[in-house]
């Protein structure tokens, strides 16, 4: 954990005190081995950021006070997805990312060339959705906690769908560059199943507005390209921030 993640209503004194008893005490005392006076990099989910000193430390719970830094808005534009739904072990890789990333949200449609039976995984129970993003959101300093849903249709989704729109596609010429304008404040990227969109759903998506753009020569497998999509979205940016 590089984020100690705190609830809103885990928050004692005001907010100035936390007392932790489960996996992130243990993590505390035996990853971090942590001591009084220690100080950890926390972060209240869908806040801010901010410090906790430890002031107690034993083996039932650890207790720290909080201070809090003042919250910066993200430059950069607010990204969705709009994803086929894929394997569930894929799945928890792709949700890891998008925690990591600070990734606004992410809509999972059914495609033609992707299983129905995925949406039956018991990987999309609430509670073990969001313990895959927690872990990257830990790992990747983020506190924005991502809103998931899962899309009746595809219809649905791209209709849904806001901002800048591009659709990953492999062959494609134009790049993220040449797609996403200065001004932009939100970006709605569609990433097909491993066998890629049928022309119905390509069409589908053109039609709404989504541009085609390439992630690389390569036939990239579902949570590469995730990652491959927003690194290359995050150069961008940096680069045009300078």
């Amino acid at each position: 954990m590089n984020l100690i993640l705190l609830r809103d209503d885990e928050l004692l004194d005001g907010g100035a005190t936390v007392i932790l008893r489960d996996d992130r005490a243990r993590h505390i005392r035996r990853i971090l081995r942590s001591s009084v006076g220690d100080v950890l990099r926390i972060g209240v989910i869908n806040g801010a950021q901010g410090e906790g000193a430890v002031t107690t430390i034993d083996d039932a719970e650890v207790r720290l006070s909080l201070s809090f830094t003042d919250e910066h808005p993200d430059p950069n534009p607010a990204v969705h997805l709009l994803c086929a739904m894929p394997r569930p072990q894929i799945l928890k890789h792709v949700l890891r990312t998008i925690g990591m990333t600070g990734v606004a949200s992410l809509s999972l449609v059914g495609a033609e060339r992707a299983e129905k039976s995925y949406f039956q995984s018991p990987l999309l129970r609430d509670d073990r959705l969001r313990a895959q993003l927690l872990a990257g959101m830990s790992q990747g300093l983020q506190t924005r906690l991502p809103v998931l849903s899962l899309a009746g249709s595809m219809q649905s989704a791209v209709a849904d769908s806001v901002g800048v729109r591009v659709v990953a596609e492999l062959g494609a010429s134009d790049t993220f560059a040449d797609a996403i304008p200065l001004d932009a404040t939100a970006v709605t990227i569609a990433l097909g199943p491993e066998g890629g969109w049928v022309p119905s759903e390509l069409d589908l998506l053109t039609r709404a507005g989504f541009q085609p753009v390439t992630l690389g020569r390569w036939n990239l497998r579902v949570e590469q390209a995730v990652t491959a999509a927003l690194a290359q979205l995050e150069l961008v940016c940096l680069q045009r921030s300078r």
